[in-house]
């Protein structure tokens, strides 16, 4: 297997999708499985190509509900992004009130198995869904589940020139994704061995 991750991450399941070659050329579905939720096209061999991952979403995404608020004076707070419609007095569209923070996905700590002397990588995925940049993530490792201040916000470092782990320490990063006025919630890779 060989596997290529869409550069925004994750799609919908219902989503078009389409892979091509870097000439261009329309590559054969039949060639590889796609895991929209996941961000990934698997492909049955080794490929050394570029490729361009196409991925066409609906226009419209319609979804139906009933609010009843139970509370006399409570407000009814909708979270998700677009607009809804109301049956209220005054029929109108309205804003909703967007609670989609931006996310860090496929974290995965580079070597999977490390030794004293490993070159460390955080690898992850920043994944907004309203478009946002990326823009003051912090990353901070961990080392012994005690977090090492000196890494902070590093994405890689090489142990030869820290010498900050030893045979048998547990090792992990966190990330909490930023946008320019958004903060999405923290989350941490895999924990790692030091072999």
């Amino acid at each position: 297997m060989f596997i290529f991750e869409a550069k925004y991450g994750k799609w919908a399941a219902d989503a078009e999708v389409n892979v091509y070659n870097d000439s261009g050329d329309l590559i054969s579905p039949l060639a590889y499985r796609t895991f929209p939720y996941k961000g990934f096209v698997v492909f049955d061999r080794k490929r050394n190509n570029k490729y361009v991952i196409e991925i066409k979403n609906k226009p419209n995404i319609t979804a139906a509900a009933k609010i009843t608020n139970r509370v006399v004076g409570e407000p009814v707070v909708v979270m998700g992004s677009g607009y809804f419609y109301t049956t209220i007095k005054k029929k109108k569209f309205t804003r909703s009130s967007s609670n989609i923070l931006p996310e860090a996905i496929n974290l995965l700590l580079s070597p999977i198995l490390p030794s004293k002397d490993s070159y460390f990588i955080a690898n992850y995925t920043f994944y907004d869904l309203k478009g946002r940049v990326n823009k003051g993530t912090e990353i901070k490792w961990y080392i012994n589940d005690a977090e090492d201040i000196d890494l902070r916000d590093l994405k890689e470092w090489d142990n030869r020139d820290r010498n900050l782990v030893k045979k048998g320490d547990v090792i992990y990063f966190s990330i909490l994704p930023k946008s320019e006025d958004d903060i999405g919630r923290i989350v941490r890779s895999i924990p790692v061995r030091i072999g």
